[in-house]
């Protein structure tokens, strides 16, 4: 059971939360159909992306037996076997797109479209540098987009312009950190997706703390805008929340330079201060409303 968790990557499902960020913004709490909307859009989705972690395995099978901790996933350490993996894949397809079926028929065209880029990626686009942390990006992205489209709700332009810098901020650090980990095993060759630790390590470093910086600051001005009043009696307060993320940047960009943070987003899941960040957060827009 330990080995088909780790195959279907069920703690990454985490990231599927961002289906409801539009839910949480537009402020349907009470909206008993926009919330099982989104249930079964999040379940959809989890599904159809545990499915893209099994054709990555399935596609990378050789490079992560090579790889020095990969080497230990269900399929490149041959715990599942690869047509096991295959059944399972095609099952959990099945299942996301029954799901999907109870919302709409362009839900399970996003999914398609989900699948298709995200084959593309695992294939081709991962291989070519800066360009696989964009696409990285557009996939937290359209997560936000297919949890607007299944509610049809417009998302804000503020909305779209935060999320697309904080992932950023994350995509390159997911680079940044593999270099990081893998300089300390002196083990840079063949292992970094065309990345040069020499080359390479200080732009990611400076791209990605820009791009999540900006993001913490972008809510300045937000809670200055006409949108912000409409919805906030209290808006400068949210001021208080950009101050949160920008510490919470420094750290995990600090953390990624001292551990061997192989995924951000793993990290972020088991870090306590990650939820007490979220937490004042929280507590920052509810004060503001």
């Amino acid at each position: 059971m330990i080995n088909w968790i780790k195959l279907t990557r069920i703690y990454q499902w985490a990231k599927n939360l961002l289906i409801f960020l539009p839910l949480i913004f537009s402020h349907q709490f009470d909206n008993f159909e926009y919330i099982s909307i989104c249930v079964i859009g999040f379940f959809a989705f989890s599904f159809c992306a545990s499915a893209v972690y099994i054709i990555n395995d399935l596609l990378d099978l050789n490079f992560d037996k090579k790889h020095p901790y990969k080497k230990h996933r269900p399929l490149a350490s041959n715990k599942i076997s690869q047509r096991s993996a295959k059944i399972s894949c095609i099952f959990l397809i099945i299942i996301s797109f029954i799901l999907a079926n109870l919302i709409s028929i362009n839900t399970i065209f996003l999914l398609c479209v989900y699948l298709i880029f995200s084959f593309l990626y695992s294939k081709y686009f991962k291989k070519i540098k800066f360009l696989d942390i964009l696409i990285l990006t557009s996939f937290y992205i359209f997560r936000i987009y297919f949890g607007g489209t299944i509610l049809e709700i417009d998302l804000s332009l503020w909305l779209i312009v935060f999320s697309i810098s904080l992932f950023m901020s994350l995509g390159f650090l997911k680079r940044f950190s593999e270099l990081e980990i893998h300089k300390k095993l002196s083990i840079l060759k063949n292992f970094t997706r065309n990345y040069s630790y020499n080359n390479d390590v200080k732009k990611l470093n400076f791209i990605g703390l820009f791009f999540g910086y900006f993001a913490a600051i972008l809510i300045v001005p937000y809670s200055q805008s006409q949108t912000a009043k409409n919805v906030y009696s209290h808006p400068d307060l949210i001021i208080f929340s950009s101050l949160i993320i920008c510490f919470w940047i420094y750290r995990i960009w600090k953390k990624a330079k001292l551990i061997n943070m192989n995924d951000p987003v793993e990290f972020a899941l088991k870090d306590k201060l990650t939820y007490v960040a979220l937490f004042l957060i929280l507590i920052t827009f509810v004060l503001s409303k």
